[in-house]
């Protein structure tokens, strides 16, 4: 009997959803290294559930977890720099968590503009995603990459997240046991770029009355110009 397809690791929420559940672990135990049961309980879970492991992996992945002695965890500095830190270093912070997972830094490399369902067939035909899998790994790419670029400035912990118990555990994207998408004030357009390492923190802010996708395109094509004339090496 052929076993059930599994997917490769990846994490099952967005940026957003991990970072929710982040903060609830925070207000609950600070920096302390917890077990995996005392941090499903802060995370609003009954016990370590399927969803529960979803969840953990899933902050594992975004890197806000820390492994701590065995069998337990602790929230990461990362994790910190992104809730609680201020100005440059909290923008780079929140560059690295959305990038840190390996699947979505490739595909930020070659899939940044793609469709759900785009990214859905390459994880499938490419990198042997059951369907499932590639469904809610696209999912949840799309939603931190709009999320890192139009939520990050203004982005509070709301403890809106996705009732624990009507999350479905059937794959966690782990192997083991959004943005708004709103459209941006009439005369604002801000545009904040993650990068995956480094100190790097770009900022594009677009203001005025009427700004329109012609405006924006213009701006485009003056930052493809700028990327040819410049001198430097890659990021």
């Amino acid at each position: 009997m052929a076993s059930k397809m599994r997917s490769p690791n990846y994490p099952a929420l967005s940026l957003e959803q991990a970072l929710e559940a982040a903060e609830k672990l925070w207000k609950a135990e600070k920096r302390t290294s917890v077990s995996h049961e005392t941090a499903a309980l802060a995370l609003g879970y009954k016990s370590l559930s399927g969803p529960a492991r979803v969840t953990i992996g899933a902050m594992r992945q975004y890197g806000l977890i820390d492994k701590a002695e065995k069998g337990h965890l602790r929230i990461s500095d990362l994790a910190v720099d992104v809730l609680h830190g201020e100005g440059t270093e909290r923008e780079i912070a929140f560059g690295q968590a959305a990038m840190a997972p390996p699947l979505f830094l490739e595909l930020s490399r070659t899939h940044l503009e793609a469709s759900e369902n785009a990214i859905r067939s390459y994880l499938m035909t490419k990198k042997q995603f059951a369907d499932d899998g590639a469904r809610k790994a696209a999912k949840a790419f799309r939603e931190t990459v709009a999320f890192a670029i139009t939520g990050k400035k203004g982005y509070t912990p709301s403890g809106t997240q996705e009732t624990p118990e009507d999350m479905n555990g059937n794959d966690t994207g782990q192997n083991s046991g959004a943005a708004s998408g709103a459209k941006p004030p009439d005369g604002v357009f801000s545009l904040n770029v993650p990068f995956s390492k480094g100190t790097i923190a770009v900022q594009v802010r677009v203001t005025g009355d009427a700004i329109s996708p012609a405006h924006l395109a213009r701006v485009r094509r003056y930052l493809a110009l700028a990327e040819q004339e410049w001198d430097g090496g890659d990021e």
